[in-house]
């Protein structure tokens, strides 16, 4: 099936009596979306699903797996249409730096994962994107291979910081509880200033701890002299490291810190253990895995953002920058 009648089909396979709409893209800095598909739904109340064109191969077939079509999916998300007035070009720019970002670090996404959109001036502002699987489009198959369909569910930082401390899905399936639609509505009061699901998340956090065993743009580094390890971290990578003392390492988890590409020496893995580090190479990359006893982990979590050698974990030096 031709590229833009598969993704047009699964929409109608959803929403038969959907009335499809087309809007160009916008301005691009690596990689340019075609546009999306649009349409406004009534129900269960009046709403814009805006579906992307362009993270599939829409012409030619220019991806290297056979079976799969682009990433293999498109974007998909769902506001707020009390009028018929288009009122949603913000998420076709917010889908447009997706593909940049994407096309620019050779990342994936997959549901779960979750990314920042813009710098929050206030807690209940939505500034950052989960994505989950779409609630109704099913995947389908094109000539270039399948594809599926990612939700962007919009949230502000108290609710992304809660969800990064438990299981992202487990969170949306919340807000799914008191929004099936998941819209991404910036007048909606924060899910977290409701006290049974602010109760219910922190429960979670508590029995389950974080998903998220990976985080990447951390701003961390490592040098080892002699047999000391010197870690480099700016205060907010070291809030990073506490986090995941808290919320995996606390439930035998490890967690993967990745710096910035371009610096030698910016992975480091984070994972229980007898208090000493060693070095490893992967992917031709090195590696400092620091294994934290349950004294080492203490430490930390009481320590302030301060340079410092480390008690609890042999010849490590923690060095933090300043500002």
């Amino acid at each position: 099936m031709d590229p833009f009648d598969a993704l047009e089909a699964s929409i109608l396979a959803a929403y038969p009596d959907a009335e499809l709409q087309f809007a160009g893209g916008v301005d691009s800095r690596t990689y340019p979306l075609n546009g999306v598909v649009f349409a406004r739904l009534t129900e269960p109340v009046p709403h814009w699903l805006i579906v992307s064109q362009g993270f599939t191969d829409l012409w030619d077939k220019e991806t290297d797996e056979p079976d799969v079509s682009g990433w293999g999916f498109e974007l998909t998300c769902r506001t707020p249409a009390p009028t018929e007035d288009l009122d949603f070009g913000w998420v076709l720019h917010w889908m447009q730096h997706i593909a940049d970002y994407l096309a620019e670090s050779s990342s994936m996404i997959e549901a779960g994962h979750h990314m920042p959109m813009a710098e929050p001036r206030h807690d209940a502002d939505l500034s950052s994107i989960v994505f989950v699987e779409d609630i109704a489009l099913q995947p389908t198959m094109s000539r270039h291979g399948a594809f599926g369909f990612l939700q962007m569910v919009a949230v502000n930082p108290v609710e992304l910081a809660s969800l990064q401390a438990w299981h992202s899905e487990s969170f949306v399936d919340l807000m799914k509880e008191r929004d099936p639609l998941l819209l991404a509505d910036h007048n909606r009061p924060s899910f977290m200033a409701e006290a049974s699901f602010a109760q219910t998340v922190e429960a979670g956090i508590v029995r389950d701890g974080s998903s998220v065993g990976a985080m990447v743009g951390v701003e961390i580094w490592w040098t080892a002299e002699d047999d000391e390890l010197h870690l480099h971290v700016s205060e907010a990578a070291f809030g990073v490291i506490r986090h995941a003392v808290q919320h995996r390492l606390s439930h035998d988890n490890p967690m993967l810190l990745f710096g910035d590409p371009a610096r030698e020496n910016s992975v480091v893995v984070l994972e229980p253990g007898d208090g000493t580090w060693r070095a490893e190479t992967h992917d031709e990359r090195q590696f400092a895995v620091i294994g934290l006893s349950d004294a080492g982990c203490q430490e930390l979590l009481s320590l302030e953002a301060t340079s410092v050698a480390l008690a609890h974990t042999a010849n490590v030096r923690l060095v933090v920058a300043e500002g």
